[in-house]
């Protein structure tokens, strides 16, 4: 029998997920960079979500892995490290 997942098993099941993961701050406050991922959004015609990406990706010059090609072609275009 299957049963219904509720909203709040999914956050939970999400938090959880989170906590597993390596994540770290990256060390510059936030607020100081949405100017340019979002005028790497405007530019690329990108979500706001994936311009921060490219712009993490353009500044760390770490690899960003995608599947979406909008995102791939973008980041090719602003010399991102590609997977």
């Amino acid at each position: 029998m299957l049963t219904r997942i509720d909203s709040a098993d999914l956050e939970r099941s999400k938090v959880l997920l989170l906590e597993t993961l390596d994540i770290r701050p990256e060390g510059e406050d936030f607020a100081w960079r949405v100017p340019g991922s979002v005028q790497l959004a405007r530019v690329h015609r990108l979500s706001f979500h994936d311009g921060v990406y490219l712009d993490l990706a353009v500044r760390s010059r770490l690899p960003l892995t995608t599947l979406d090609a909008a995102l791939a072609k973008a980041a090719l275009a602003a010399g991102a490290p590609l997977i």
